[in-house]
């Protein structure tokens, strides 16, 4: 009875397109010669025939990983070639398969996540569409197979310090300071023997060159802080990095020399020049200011000036440098002039 109800369903529906204008002129195409384009073709056998395999456009689909826990998705078939008119009248229904057997509990859904419980099956989804409840078009997806979820793999344990880095010596310039590279864990077994490397820092960023456990302050650190980091190595744990503690080279020594260089001239030095001296210097008489002046880094710690009127007489005259970051405050010795 199904086939024929079919039958009858079918002329029905094409008639009711033939009288609304959906396939004017189809009957009297049938009649001729055919001469009809083969996607026009396949348009009039679907919908003359109302075969949903004819009006398939795009199959059904499986996609995912496979993996337990990741969700299956279907991509339904598409009955492109229907007027959308009939084409809200299909209805799909979907069927969940491990290994060709209905997985239980699994509804009538598009979207699927396997369980351990699926682990090892062949899964696909089936798919019964229809037209008004007639017509049926089963079809199946691609097979896909579940695997279980994939176990991290361990990590390592990291090198961590117990105890941390510490520097310790002559903070000043010249001097020697080492580091005692700290305690260190390697994770549940505990006290470690890596091997350390090193690295210096100044408020710059790292110190070219200076990778060692000791490392000897230059002019260029006076009145600076270092610190330094160590990094512990030792297989097969991960690397571990340790900061040390944070110290301050003190201020480098200067040294001011003071000497005639002409009628009411006078030259100032400031020592070490290498360290480009800036910061005021004070030329006086007794504990008179005479006057003020500003070294600059280009004067390389050095300037010719002009004194003011002094009178007669003999004039006891000092240059006191009054230090900056880096170097530490100092005067030179008397200067006699007149």
């Amino acid at each position: 009875m199904k086939r024929p109800l079919a039958r009858a369903f079918s002329a029905a529906v094409a008639t009711v397109l033939i009288s609304s204008g959906l396939l004017v002129g189809a009957a009297a195409t049938s009649a001729r010669a055919d001469v009809t384009p083969p996607e026009e073709k396949d348009l009039l056998e679907c919908i003359l025939t109302l075969d949903l395999a004819k009006c398939l456009s795009g199959d059904s689909a499986l996609t995912g990983t496979g993996v337990v826990g990741d969700p299956l998705t279907l991509l339904q078939p598409v009955f492109g070639l229907l007027p959308a008119n009939l084409l809200g009248l299909v209805t799909t229904d979907v069927t969940w398969l491990c290994n060709g057997v209905p997985i239980p509990g699994v509804g009538n859904v598009t979207q699927f996540v396997p369980t351990e419980a699926q682990e090892g099956c062949q899964v696909a989804a089936r798919t019964v569409s229809s037209l008004l409840g007639f017509l049926p078009l089963t079809l199946l997806t691609d097979l896909i197979p579940i695997v279980g979820e994939e176990e991290p793999e361990p990590e390592e344990g990291q090198l961590t310090a117990s105890v941390a880095p510490l520097i310790s010596g002559a903070k000043v310039v010249g001097g020697l300071l080492s580091i005692n590279p700290g305690t260190w864990l390697g994770g549940l077994s505990g006290i470690v023997a890596p091997a350390f490397s090193y690295q210096w820092y100044n408020t710059s960023g790292p110190i070219p060159g200076a990778t060692a456990g000791e490392y000897v302050p230059r002019l260029a650190d006076a009145g600076r802080p270092l610190a330094a980091t160590v990094t512990a190595t030792l297989l097969p744990f991960l690397p571990g990095l340790g900061i040390t503690n944070v110290v301050k080279v003190a201020k480098a020594q200067s040294k001011t020399k003071l000497s005639k260089a002409g009628d009411r001239l006078v030259k100032f030095r400031v020592k070490p020049s290498a360290a480009h001296p800036t910061g005021k210097v004070r030329l006086m008489k007794g504990k008179k200011t005479l006057k003020v002046y500003k070294l600059r880094a280009a004067d390389n710690g050095q300037r010719t000036v002009r004194l003011p009127k002094l009178g007669k007489g003999v004039h006891k005259i000092r240059a006191v440098y009054l230090g900056n970051a880096a170097l530490k405050r100092s005067k030179s010795r008397v200067l006699r002039l007149g």
